[in-house]
């Protein structure tokens, strides 16, 4: 299915986001297939799903593309670089701090997800802009990004 196409948007740009940005949903399930904690497999399936309807609220309104490269780079490609890294280490840490870390992140990523899709929904975009930088600031004083 090809999305809707715009004046200012070039659809092969548009695609190519899309693509990768359904690419890495897939990443991010098969990374949750590898957890066993049923939380946070259950987290994981909310913000894939969300995930999924911000990609195809920009589907349907392709001058959102600039919103979808930053959606995808800042948080869709962070919560699955998390989510693998943690699929990975998960049973070789004893302490803990690695679970509740994921916990923190998973927690952060998909309130964030929430609201982010709201914004979209109400076509909020300079508060959805502000709410990217401080998600992406969050995450890397954290160490995801």
């Amino acid at each position: 299915k090809r999305p809707k196409t715009h004046p200012d948007v070039n659809s092969e740009q548009l695609v190519a986001a899309l693509e990768e940005g359904y690419q890495a949903i897939t990443t991010l399930e098969a990374a949750g297939e590898r957890i066993p904690n049923a939380e946070f497999k259950a987290r994981l399936e909310r913000i894939t799903a969300l995930a999924q309807r911000i990609l195809a609220h920009i589907e349907s309104d392709p001058r959102q593309l600039r919103r979808a490269r930053k959606f995808l780079n800042v948080y869709l490609d962070g919560v699955r670089q998390v989510a693998a890294g943690y699929a990975r280490s998960h049973g070789k840490d004893e302490s803990g701090e690695l679970e509740e870390n994921f916990r923190h992140a998973l927690v952060s990523i998909e309130q964030v997800f929430g609201e982010q899709y709201q914004k979209l929904q109400e076509s909020n975009l300079m508060d959805l802009d502000v709410q990217i930088e401080v998600l992406r600031n969050q995450l890397e004083r954290e160490g995801v990004l």
